[in-house]
């Protein structure tokens, strides 16, 4: 039978509709392409690092998404997951070891998660880890250019890491006490963040906080102030240390001793004595510290036969308990910290500077004075170092329309700066 053609409307009806599929699967393509350039969130990412501080841990948060939920691991309820939230703690109710985890996910529910292992069998050891006690943020100038003081206290930490706005800094940990000041140039929001470490770099103490810096609200005149510390840090201490002395050498019996002993890295020998645990088998003892106090010498002689010290020493060795009193010299870095000052109704500048660290004999100052306009741009005038008298003098410089030197003067960790005649 011969096929019939289909009638001409339904020839039109299947080419509308063949060229409406496609340009609607185009359209899709076109959305789905649109929406995964433009709309469509990054993916989730659930990261964190955990600290333990007894039964009590720290969770920094380093994760990306807006919403989610913690899982302590020990059947206390969920927590809902706060992306602003950089810090979360959580106190166990007993030692243990426990699962901390992380489920995140963006708008479209995409979703991914992390656990942790924290052992907490042993709290006890928790105490031996890094702290960070009374950390504070103290505003002293909040304009552009802003300084901030950050004090605080710090226990069982070796090495400090400090993040300050985009700055990283690294430290060793000379004294348990943070009295520091930070500067920033430009307005926005900066984080502060403080990390401790032990040697073993195990249970890191972490402190997060964040400044926010103003734009100047008027042109104003500023000083910077940039403070160098530097010095060598003494430390006394006395201990006892146990020398060995041969009581027998190859030739049989020794007559006594003489030893030298060397002082602890970094120290000098202030003193030597024998203690008084020192068992009586020997006389004409000696404890000589040497010229440059890098050693003592030890000496002796036996007060009886080989066989006889040997007996009442317990042994072919006799440990000699000397006391040692020591002072440890340590050469400390320079420290540098800038600080930030505008000029008051008087058309001064006085900016406090911060304590000295200990052992830190020498302090240079120097000084930045510009211009901060509303604009967010600063202007340097003049600049330079206070002499060993902390006294700086500008050479005649032009400052509203008048020639004038700007002086500098440094008086009990002050330094006030102002304008004086030009001769």
């Amino acid at each position: 039978m011969a096929e019939t053609a289909p009638p001409k409307k339904s020839i039109f009806r299947i080419a509308l509709g063949s060229a409406l599929g496609l340009g609607t699967g185009a359209a899709a393509m076109y959305f789905h392409a649109a929406f995964d350039q433009l709309v469509k969130p990054a993916k989730p990412l659930a990261n964190f690092q955990v600290s333990a501080d007894g039964l009590t841990v720290s969770v920094e948060n380093r994760a990306t998404g807006q919403s989610g939920y913690w899982d302590f691991g020990d059947g206390t309820a969920l927590e809902p997951f706060d992306p602003s939230l950089q810090v979360v703690t959580h106190t166990y109710p007993k030692p243990g070891k426990y699962d901390v985890k992380l489920i995140v996910r963006n708008f479209l529910m995409e979703e991914t998660d992390r656990s942790v292992n924290v052992d907490l069998t042993s709290p006890s050891t928790a105490s031996n880890s890094p702290k960070i006690t009374d950390f504070k943020v103290q505003t002293i100038t909040d304009q552009v250019p802003a300084t901030f003081r950050i004090t605080g206290k710090v226990q069982n930490a070796d090495e400090l890491i400090w993040k300050l706005g985009d700055r990283t800094e690294h430290t060793s940990m000379p004294a348990e006490q943070i009295d520091r000041y930070v500067t920033f140039d430009h307005d926005g929001r900066y984080p502060i963040v403080l990390t401790a470490f032990s040697k073993s770099r195990k249970d890191p103490q972490v402190n997060v906080e964040s400044v926010e810096v103003k734009k100047t609200l008027k042109d104003t005149y500023d000083t910077m102030v940039f403070v160098t510390d530097a010095g060598t840090k003494t430390e006394q201490r006395t201990h006892m240390v146990k020398l060995p002395v041969p009581i027998r050498d190859a030739k049989g019996p020794t007559k006594g001793f003489n030893r030298v002993l060397q002082a602890s890295p970094n120290s000098v020998i202030l003193k030597a004595e024998i203690d008084r645990s020192m068992p009586t088998v020997a006389k004409n003892v000696k404890c000589e510290v040497a010229k440059d106090q890098k050693s003592a010498t030890i000496s002796g002689e036996w007060t009886a036969s080989g066989d006889a010290v040997a007996k009442a020493a317990g042994g072919s060795d006799l440990a000699v308990p000397v006391i040692l009193t020591e002072e440890m010299r340590t050469t400390l870095s320079p420290r540098r910290q800038s600080l930030s000052g505008v000029m008051d109704a008087e058309s001064k500048i006085t900016v406090k500077l911060p304590p000295r660290p200990l052992g830190a004999g020498i302090r240079t100052v120097s000084v930045d004075f510009g211009l901060s306009t509303r604009d967010g741009k600063r202007m340097k005038i003049v600049q330079g170092t206070l002499d060993a008298n902390g006294v700086w003098q500008s050479t005649p410089t032009a400052i509203g329309g008048q020639q004038v030197r700007i002086q500098a003067v440094m008086k009990n960790d002050t330094v006030v700066m102002s304008f004086i005649s030009p001769k």
